[in-house]
């Protein structure tokens, strides 16, 4: 997907950047309280873009007067589940869900931070 396509898909798409690269990206829909979407490219993973994405959208959805905000990711994504974590989110719950793009069910888990 380009970024024109993902800006008219997504209400709210954010470029992460270290030292003038795109190194990855977030989205959410404005009005709802769920990071739908994000992802850093390996190579500049623990550098702080993540953490960077997820505070901007802690941001949003505080703004926007919500209790809490979620995230999803597949259950064995441990570098993902250990930022969130560090960021303080908590597993909610977990469930399966079915890929139309893989053609089988992916085990996800969902994590919450309150902001209340």
């Amino acid at each position: 997907m380009h970024e024109r396509e993902a800006r008219d898909f997504w209400s709210e798409f954010t470029i992460a950047e270290i030292s003038g690269e795109a190194v990855g990206w977030g989205a959410r829909f404005a009005g709802k309280n769920e990071i739908a979407e994000m992802w850093v490219h390996a190579d500049f993973q623990r550098r702080g873009a993540g953490a960077a994405l997820i505070r901007k959208f802690l941001k949003d959805v505080a703004d926007e007067r919500h209790n809490d905000a979620w995230i999803e990711t597949h259950r064995r994504n441990e570098a993902a589940i250990s930022l969130y974590r560090r960021m303080g989110f908590v597993p909610d719950h977990t469930a399966m869900r079915w890929s139309q793009g893989l053609g089988r069910d992916i085990p996800l888990i969902r994590m919450r931070y309150p902001l209340d």
